[in-house]
């Protein structure tokens, strides 16, 4: 009879069957393993060159298509395929760059005043970045040393531009105080920062004509002569209504509304005082009282010339010998996806009207002219919004 295998024969049968399996894993992974996979990460929103560098760490090949837009030159605006796609090793990544949109030369603002130079910055569509103080010797406190970009580079409208300016505290550490009128609160702080003034408490005032937090005035006022590091009050703009608050109603002269601050607006009826006719011949002196027999009865006044028993109000029109002026507007259009309805409007003490309404495009340059009395008041509307308002007299 045959003997069967021991145990010592299975064990060795298991051991040529375990190198087997081995041998043919190492086989596959060698030689017939497919291509690697690896995960597309996201690479929207990052500059061009980290994009780049993180997709050749993955070993994928960029392709990039530039495009004109409104966002900063070299920023991925999309890719081809999506963030999160199993993609092979060594395929192509398609990304879309942005080239920029329409580019303006950088203003000149070396040796000018820090406010100055904001001013310029903020006229010509750009806006104030990083303010760095330093000291140097044979400069003038608070003049603009250098700037970054500098002049005369060529870049998008928006763009910040960052100052090196000239310590403001002369030798007996004294600064001026500098003029932040127009200004929104955190151009504001900057430019007070960077002047040495520290902001130590900020001021709401109640003003309907002035966007939300824009800047009125500072208190010590600009020009005041103070000590470096000593405190200011900022009066901002606030549509805010203070509590007590009265306001004429549009419909009723004799109504006024009280407001408490909440919007609860309660309204108050005032009795105005009695007209009296009015007269084209200057009033008289009355004469001495005489005794009459018969006292005439006072003469009708002229009905064409009475007037209603309401509360005179300011005159409507300037006066005839008034001089016309001329306000210049120039007003850059932010960065925009799409065009939007542009209106201008112009408000002095003839009256409120348009003086140019059209649809504006991203970065373009609006300049125009208009003619008021005395004083007015300037208000630019984009897309229906207002977006900046200035006196002028």
């Amino acid at each position: 009879m045959r003997k069967r295998p021991g145990g010592f024969g299975i064990i060795l049968m298991m051991i040529a069957l375990i190198i087997f399996a081995s041998g043919a894993i190492v086989v596959y992974t060698v030689f017939m393993k497919p291509e690697r996979m690896t995960e597309v990460p996201a690479f929207v929103g990052k500059s061009i060159v980290d994009a780049v560098s993180e997709a050749e760490s993955l070993e994928l090949v960029v392709q990039i298509e530039q495009v004109a837009s409104t966002m900063p030159d070299g920023r991925v605006l999309a890719q081809a395929p999506d963030a999160g796609t199993e993609l092979r090793k060594g395929k192509v990544v398609v990304l879309q760059v942005s080239r920029g949109g329409e580019k303006h030369p950088v203003p000149n603002v070396a040796g000018k005043s820090l406010a100055d130079a904001q001013e310029i910055i903020k006229s010509q569509g750009f806006s104030l970045g990083d303010v760095v103080k330093i000291r140097e010797a044979g400069v003038e406190a608070g003049s603009v040393i250098a700037q970054s970009p500098g002049f005369p580079a060529e870049i998008a409208s928006g763009r910040k531009i960052d100052l090196l300016v000239q310590d403001m505290a002369d030798a007996s550490g004294n600064v001026t105080v500098p003029d932040v009128n127009r200004m929104s609160e955190k151009e504001a702080r900057n430019v007070l920062t960077a002047a040495g003034v520290k902001v130590q408490a900020v001021d709401r005032v109640y003003s309907p004509l002035l966007p939300e937090g824009l800047a009125i005035e500072t208190r010590p006022a600009a020009g005041s002569v103070i000590k470096a590091g000593q405190g200011v009050i900022l009066k901002l703009a606030t549509l805010r209504r203070p509590a007590g608050f009265m306001d004429a109603d549009s419909n009723n002269p004799n109504v006024r509304r009280v407001t408490s601050g909440k919007g609860n607006d309660q309204p108050q009826t005032q009795t105005p005082p009695a007209a009296k006719p009015a007269s084209s011949t200057p009033p008289t002196p009355s004469p001495a009282p005489q005794k009459v027999d018969a006292p005439e009865p006072p003469a009708p006044p002229v009905q064409t010339q009475a007037k209603p028993s309401t509360p005179a109000p300011a005159p409507a029109k300037p006066a005839a010998s008034g001089a016309k002026k001329t306000a210049r507007i120039r007003y850059v259009v932010p960065p925009i996806a799409q065009p939007m309805q542009l209106r201008i409007e112009v408000t002095d003490p003839s009256g409120k009207r348009n003086v140019l309404s059209r649809q504006v495009r991203s970065g373009e340059t609006i300049s125009t002219t208009a003619s008021y009395s005395q004083e007015c008041m300037i208000t630019i509307y984009l897309g229906g919004e207002a977006v900046w308002q200035e006196r002028q007299s």
